[in-house]
């Protein structure tokens, strides 16, 4: 019998990077038969990978920036300002 639980699998999951455990979960998935389905660790997994690559880094919040009573803005408004910063 192996010497190989999932308690000490998941204690040295805990110790690889963000990234690295990102890759591990891509890798555990290729062999699941659950294809096409994501999991939330999968996403939470995801975002701190990319957060920690600092991809979130310098982006403008939009959270209020239209919030203005009596604004009036199309579409194709709002799209260029959102694009313009791109």
């Amino acid at each position: 019998m192996s010497d190989v639980t999932l308690e000490k699998v998941l204690e040295l999951a805990k110790q690889l990077s963000l990234e690295e455990q990102a890759m591990l979960i891509k890798r555990l998935n290729i062999d699941t038969t659950r294809r096409g389905s994501i999991t939330l660790a999968e996403i939470e997994a995801e975002q701190a990978r990319r957060v920690a690559a600092g991809e979130f880094d310098n982006v403008e919040s939009l959270y209020g920036k239209y919030a203005r009573p009596g604004l009036d803005l199309s579409f194709e408004d709002i799209e260029a300002a959102i694009h313009e910063h791109n």
